[in-house]
């Protein structure tokens, strides 16, 4: 019995030989003939029938070690998660890693953080998937600014959007701050001031400012005599999409904090 692995030499043969006869560049008529004749005697060793079998039985193989691998791929990804004592916690329809809320449909695994879409992921391996979500969760703890930078960057833009008018008695609304919160942040790069251009401006997505904000929050969120106040919504303005959400980073206890405003005010005492 030929292996499948024989029937895909066979192929592999046919397909070198069907190469030159697809190509582009027209061939002298010598070569077109040997090429054809190449092309012939490669499809006297094909055997289309057995090949279709043999292709269903090692399709069949894979879909059976796929679903293996999905349904072992939340319990993997979590005791991956928890032998690198990285943060988890389970929930009945989703996951906290790291600070990411974690969903699956089917081979997709979903990433948002807070109130916002990060990443979608394709892997059915749970210690592969890990593996990916640390990655992910390094590359955004890369990015960040040191922490007066950050809320000068915050002081900055909320002085920006004050004066276009998007302030109301102070206070900015969350969504409204964020690019100015870009602009703030461009004008503190030296090759964006330099040379003001497309190449020098540096991306800053919604959701490394609602990780950085969510960091700036959770080690406190007075800086020297300063201290930045946030607003909760009420369910209208959340219904309007108007806010928005940090994610958990430590605390892996489910809880969220929405945001409507922000605005500074001076520390007492």
């Amino acid at each position: 019995m030929i292996s499948f692995a024989a029937r895909k030499k066979t192929v592999d043969a046919l397909s070198r030989a069907l190469k030159p006869l697809s190509s582009e560049q027209a061939l002298p008529v010598g070569d077109l003939a040997d090429a054809f004749e190449e092309a012939i005697k490669a499809c006297a060793h094909l055997d289309l029938v057995s090949l279709a079998k043999d292709l269903k039985e090692e399709a069949e193989g894979v879909r059976l070690r796929l679903e293996k691998a999905l349904a072992s791929r939340r319990e993997d990804l979590l005791k991956a998660a928890r032998e690198h004592e990285f943060p988890h916690k389970r929930f009945s329809d989703y996951d906290h890693v790291g600070p990411f809320k974690i969903s699956y449909k089917g081979r997709l695994v979903l990433l948002a953080l807070g109130s916002e879409r990060f990443e979608t992921l394709s892997e059915a391996n749970g210690a592969a998937l890990f593996e990916l979500i640390r990655e992910q969760a390094n590359g955004l703890e890369c990015d960040v600014m040191p922490r007066e930078v950050f809320f000068q960057t915050l002081k900055d833009a909320l002085r920006l959007a004050k004066t276009m008018g998007h302030a109301e008695d102070g206070r900015v609304a969350v969504r409204a701050l964020y690019p100015f919160v870009v602009l703030a942040r461009q004008a503190r790069s030296e090759a964006f001031l330099n040379k003001p251009e497309g190449r020098t401006f540096k991306d800053y997505p919604l959701t490394q400012f609602l990780y950085e904000l969510a960091r700036f929050g959770r080690d406190g969120w007075r800086c020297g005599d300063e201290l930045l106040r946030t607003q909760t919504p009420n369910m209208a303005t959340i219904s309007q999409g108007k806010t928005l959400m940090l994610p958990n980073l430590d605390a892996q206890d489910g809880t969220n904090h929405r945001i409507a405003v922000l605005w500074i005010e001076k520390r007492e005492g």
